[in-house]
């Protein structure tokens, strides 16, 4: 009995350690296992880097967006002047001239003859149409509104690389600016009864975005300002609306447009006709700050046309 008692003593304690090493086996492969998958991961490093440096802790709190009001473009409106009215035509005055008196024929009555005098045919007066036209300053005369989904923005960081997905809605304006009208530039022809008018071309006024929505952001590991991302996906957005608006031939429908308004203007103040030309076009047409969407890029941004992303120029 003794002997058998030592022998299952010695069984249990073999299997004890065989468990053991079950066990043992076990957890070493499951720790690899996770070793190899964190590892394989290109954000991993960046992340211990982040997290060593403390810049995984600061989160950026994305700027509330605001749902944009209907805009409400004002047409030109017009203020009546009077017009010119001329004055009556002088009548002719009759003048009596008394034939001599004879006491023969005292039956005789005096005869009167009338002479007309030509009246000078009245001159028109010339209404100060120049300075009402600068009074305006400048006219809006196209509103053109578009909208674009799907804009992707790219950021290019090596393993730390990410984008999203953005909608805009944007207003492009144009018009014509009568600062640069001169006197000169305003003629009447009396034997046609016409005002010719040689203004500036039409031009972009403003451009303005009215909407912009982030979604359909990309996952990393890295700290990620989508704040910067989106005024990134801003400028972009609107460089494209401005060429798409120039492509749309807005500047011709603007010409079009300030013809027929310009003419009923000077009809309603004159009572005559007008003739529209403006200044030959040379070049790319002049912009405003606010439809120059690289005055807004954030400082040491740079866009690779190429490629479609932005990197920063550290």
């Amino acid at each position: 009995m003794k002997v058998k008692s030592e022998v299952d003593s010695d069984n249990s304690v073999s299997g004890f350690r065989i468990d053991r090493r079950y066990v043992f086996a076990l957890v070493f492969g499951i720790f690899l296992l996770v070793a190899v998958t964190l590892l394989s991961n290109p954000g991993f490093f960046p992340f211990i880097r982040d997290l060593a440096s403390g810049e995984l802790l600061a989160t950026s709190t994305p700027r509330p967006t605001y749902t944009p009001l209907p805009t409400y473009t004002p047409e030109a409106t017009f203020t009546p002047f009077p017009t010119y009215t001329p004055p009556p035509t002088s009548t002719p005055t009759a003048t009596t001239t008394p034939s001599s008196t004879s006491t023969a024929t005292p039956t005789s009555t005096p005869t009167s003859t009338a002479t007309l005098k030509p009246s000078p045919s009245p001159k028109p007066t010339l209404i100060p149409i120049y300075q009402h036209i600068q009074e305006m300053g400048q006219l809006v005369v196209i509103s053109a509104e578009l909208a674009r989904a799907d804009i992707h923005v790219g950021i290019s960081r090596g393993a730390c690389s990410h984008g999203a997905d953005h909608a805009a809605h944007a207003v492009v304006e144009a018009g014509v600016d009568f600062a640069e009208i001169e006197e000169k530039d305003i003629r009447y022809y009396s034997e046609m009864e016409t005002y010719t008018l040689h203004i500036p071309s039409p031009s972009l006024t403003s451009c303005r975005m009215e909407y912009i929505r982030q979604y359909d952001k990309s996952h990393t590991w890295c700290g990620v300002d989508w704040d910067m991302v989106r005024l990134l996906g801003q400028a972009q957005s609107m460089q494209d609306f401005v060429d798409r608006a120039l492509d749309s031939e807005i500047l011709d429908r603007a010409e079009r447009q300030t013809s027929t308004i310009l003419g009923s203007f000077v009809n309603a103040l004159t009572g005559k006709k007008a003739r529209i030309t403006f200044y030959e076009r040379y070049g790319e047409p002049n912009r405003p700050p606010s439809c120059q969407p690289e005055n807004d890029i954030p400082s040491g941004w740079i866009y690779d046309k190429e490629t479609s992303t932005w990197s920063r120029n550290n």
